[in-house]
């Protein structure tokens, strides 16, 4: 009969299984500390965010958008370590932090210990960190001018299931993310989602919606943005 004491069990992380990560030592099993699982959740959540986030580019069109007739989406890199929650001893690092996430090159003495309180926080955002995968190809509602106690985004983003929130830099850029949906009643849909890669010039492709979904005055004020033989 095996020892099951010398098992390493396993765990469901977004979609993936991960060692759970007990370690015995002198026979003691030991548990991964809070910021360890933290950055399991987050290299998860980073290796999201790489693929649909920073190689793409993306706009968002609603008929019903009050302040703007779309929004452009440019994420940073930087921009990932506010969805986690995390706070990092060295700010500079911030700028690398997916890159150096992915590359196991973060290591639980590079983040400051949270508070009782801030844990909680931390909680529910590495929970739904897995929701930034393909999160532009689904249906979404949004919301201008988003506030939320201390937060206050230009345009806020919800699937049902996280709400993503974009601060103003020119072009949108994300920077927060809350756990459950928006609850305004100034929530309107999203009808046309379009995308191109980072470096390209025209979008080209739909994530979610149709072309015919942007009206004519619109879609012909955004024309020279966009790749309508690729789009139609």
């Amino acid at each position: 009969m095996s020892d099951k004491r010398h098992q390493k069990p396993y765990r469901l992380l977004c979609g993936r299984f991960y060692l759970s990560h007990f370690f015995i030592f002198g026979g003691i099993m030991t548990q991964p500390t809070f910021i360890e699982n933290t950055i399991n959740y987050a290299k998860q959540g980073a290796e999201y965010y790489k693929v649909f986030f920073l190689e793409k580019d993306y706009l968002i069109y609603s008929r019903d958008f009050k302040n703007r007739d779309y929004y452009i989406v440019v994420a940073q890199e930087k921009n990932f370590l506010h969805l986690t929650g995390m706070s990092l001893k060295n700010k500079y690092d911030a700028k690398r932090f997916v890159k150096k996430l992915i590359n196991d090159e973060i290591e639980e003495s590079d983040i400051y210990p949270p508070s009782s309180f801030k844990r909680g926080a931390i909680r529910d955002k590495r929970s739904i960190l897995s929701e930034l995968e393909n999160f532009w190809s689904q249906k979404l509602e949004v919301e201008e001018d988003f506030t939320h106690n201390k937060v206050t985004c230009k345009l806020a983003s919800t699937n049902g299931k996280c709400t993503l929130g974009f601060i103003d830099n020119g072009f949108l850029m994300p920077s927060t993310l809350l756990k459950g949906k928006l609850t305004s009643d100034k929530k309107v849909p999203v009808h046309c989602i379009l995308s191109k890669p980072r470096n390209a010039k025209l979008f080209d492709a739909i994530e979610y919606g149709e072309i015919s979904a942007i009206e004519q005055q619109t879609l012909e004020e955004i024309e020279d943005q966009l790749d309508l033989n690729k789009l139609r």
